[in-house]
């Protein structure tokens, strides 16, 4: 009797562990190409606000007023964005993966810039 207890909770042990739908993407979930070309447009916007020192307030509204140009461009909006980092942030090896693919666009755009 033990013996297929045993093998019982190994088999729900081992489904629960199981990453067949790792791959997919809920339905309201931004594509990683999509999470990609927001997050490097975000962060080409924020190196410009630096570059242009206004104050706390002042940069904070520039900067929403600029994500939401970004929110337009790639056609989804802040509400979409959250829920889409939240669960990209929830599955960290995901997100360095969009995250290398932005590395690697800026490190392009700064040996061009270097030129």
């Amino acid at each position: 009797m033990q013996k297929y207890l045993f093998i019982a909770i190994c088999a729900v042990m081992f489904s629960a562990c199981s990453n067949s739908n790792q791959n997919q993407l809920p339905a309201n979930v931004l594509t990683q190409q999509q999470m990609e070309a927001i997050l490097y447009d975000m962060h080409l916007a924020e190196g410009l606000l630096i570059l242009e020192p206004k104050g706390g307030d002042t940069t904070a509204r520039m900067a929403l007023g600029i994500y939401e140009q970004i929110y337009k461009k790639h056609n989804t909006n802040q509400e979409a964005f959250k829920l889409s980092y939240q669960y990209y942030t929830n599955n960290p090896l995901v997100l360095d993966s969009v995250y290398n693919k932005i590395i690697e666009r800026l490190s392009v755009q700064e040996s061009i810039l270097r030129k």
